[in-house]
């Protein structure tokens, strides 16, 4: 059984599909064969940076490039389903975070997609869309244009939905889908006959029905979509060269004596260590969308960050920006005992091609006592490292302040903060992945009630005929078991570049461009300012969609 954490509270039944990507790019396959400059470059073929790349090269005038560090899965891994979780190394950066205290010191595998596609090869492909409030809540931060209601048509936009037969028991919105954008989503057809008696089971026990996952109103059991995208056509002003990796972002106008804001000009890249360095010019913008992990250490490479750090790692700074890579946050999980893999206590539902039903649930209805829970955080309280910059503590005290109100009605979220940075000056070095998973006491304390809730439900009247298993002993859902247990990782890292206002450690502004420079924007998980509760695939795709509008005003 994978219980749910206190980031996500979420009691998922999964059926996983792999998807296959057909790209609209000319791939280039050698140096000579590219143009000596481009109007936008973007680093990073992962989903974010595929959809502006398709979208800006609608206008058969603008050219683009991105440059993605691997390239495409093989056949064989296009045409099988359930690949999720086994895609393998070569497909992913091999991030490993360092011993994590709250976690009795050890490290982990962080999975972060190195191929064309990026995260949505190697995910489960949910497509959810979380709550009103989550994105409320950026706007609340600073962020005007970013609450929910400015941000449905991008999510309209970018979604072409395949509705269920009325007959077919699936419930669904259809107000709230889109019909002409390039991400198709529909419901699995193979339905296990023993999903219905789940269903009922989750009614018995109390947890609420939701329409639609994806109209803003998440709370509850609800169908989940998944995602395929089947387009097949070329555009000469579009190019993708992979195998690459970009190793900086140079920038004129970087003295500090200028009288001018650095613009980033060019793009150097390699095919690997010790090898030739390329580059090539950006007519008009870089644009970043390389990853939560990625996207930090790029800038930092390039002199963007915190300053310390920069000097530290002999970097010239061309900004002092404390709040790049300060915010990282992502869903971590709890497995059962003893087990790297999550497995399921319902012995005839052990296979992962299951159904698409997910339930996401408030704090109040998963702990009775979850006023006292609240009300044990001090205000002032933050846990954040010694030495984090005042404008990184000042952000975090709204973002915590925000939080707090809306866990009453609301998904949870993580209080704990992660940072990531470079360890040398060097590209070919991992960054440093610092997670401070349960460094706040709330989140542990949400966990164990989480716990209990999960332990409760599958062990519920309505779950009796599928003979669970419970996991013995009087210590689960305790501290240590806990500490024991969770994992930092359900591969939805973000938040590393946040949306905000500089002095509250914002990364980038409200139109996406990072403070401090011009021509260079980030559009990528990275910068959400909170982690929201749901996968993150679909508002990845709504920001970059967003994005395209702004880079074009």
């Amino acid at each position: 059984m994978r219980f749910p954490s206190s980031h996500l509270q979420t009691l998922a039944i999964t059926c996983l599909f792999t998807l296959t990507t057909a790209l609209p790019a000319t791939v280039i396959k050698r140096e000579e064969d590219l143009k000596s400059s481009y109007d936008y470059i973007i680093v990073g073929g992962g989903t974010s940076g595929l959809v502006i790349a398709n979208r800006l090269t609608e206008d058969p005038k603008t050219t683009v490039l991105v440059i993605e560090a691997e390239f495409h899965l093989s056949k064989k891994m296009k045409s099988f389903p359930g690949y999720v979780g086994r895609t393998g190394a070569k497909y992913e950066w091999g991030y490993n975070t360092s011993a994590i205290s709250g976690l009795n010191d050890r490290k982990f595998r962080i999975p972060a997609a190195k191929v064309v596609g990026g995260g949505s090869v190697i995910n489960g492909m949910f497509y959810t869309r979380g709550s009103k409030e989550d994105y409320d809540s950026w706007e609340k931060l600073g962020n005007p244009g970013w609450g929910w209601e400015d941000l449905r048509k991008w999510f309209n936009k970018s979604e072409t939905f395949h509705r269920q037969p009325e007959d077919s028991g699936v419930t669904f919105d259809l107000s709230t889908h889109g019909t002409t954008g390039p991400i198709q989503t529909s419901y699995p057809p193979l339905r296990y006959p023993q999903l219905q008696k789940i269903i009922n089971a989750m009614k018995s026990f109390g947890i609420p029905t939701a329409l639609d996952g994806t109209n803003g109103h998440s709370l509850g059991k609800f169908w989940v979509l998944n995602t395929l995208d089947p387009r097949n056509q070329t555009q000469a002003n579009y190019h993708l060269i992979t195998q690459r990796q970009v190793t900086k972002i140079i920038f004129e106008n970087d003295r500090p004596n200028s009288q001018s804001l650095p613009r980033a000009l060019r793009v150097l890249y390699s095919i690997g260590r010790n090898k030739s360095i390329s580059r090539l010019l950006a007519k008009k913008e870089v644009i970043l969308a390389a990853g939560a992990i990625h996207t930090p250490k790029l800038l930092q490479l390039s002199g963007i960050g915190d300053s310390r750090l920069l000097k530290s790692a002999g970097i010239k700074p061309i900004v002092d920006l404390p709040g790049v890579s300060q915010n990282f946050q992502g869903h971590a999980v709890i497995y059962d005992e003893g087990s790297s893999e999550p497995r399921s206590l319902l012995p005839a539902l052990t296979l992962s091609p299951m159904e698409n039903i997910a339930s996401f649930l408030p704090l109040p209805l998963i702990a009775g006592d979850y006023q006292a829970l609240l009300s044990s955080t001090s205000a002032a309280d933050t846990l954040l490292p010694a030495g984090t910059h005042s404008t990184v503590l000042a952000g975090y005290l709204k973002q915590k302040d925000l939080l707090l109100f809306q866990f009453v009605t609301n998904e949870t979220a993580p209080l704990s903060r992660d940072f990531i940075s470079i360890r040398t000056s060097s590209p070919w070095y991992m960054p440093k992945i610092n997670h401070r998973t349960l460094s706040h006491p709330l989140d542990l304390a949400i966990t164990q009630q989480a716990v209990s809730y999960a332990v409760s439900f599958m062990t519920s009247e309505g779950m009796k005929e599928f003979k669970p298993v419970p996991l013995e002993g009087a210590e689960v859902g305790r501290e240590e078991w806990v500490r024991r247990n969770m994992g930092v990782s359900f591969a939805h890292p973000c938040c590393t570049a946040k949306l905000g206002r500089r002095e509250d450690g914002g990364v980038v502004d409200t139109k996406l461009r990072v403070h401090g420079v011009k021509g260079l924007r980030v559009v990528h998980a990275s910068v959400i300012p909170v982690l929201p509760g749901s996968h993150l695939v679909s508002r990845v795709n709504a920001v970059a969609e967003r994005a395209v509008e702004l880079i074009l005003e």
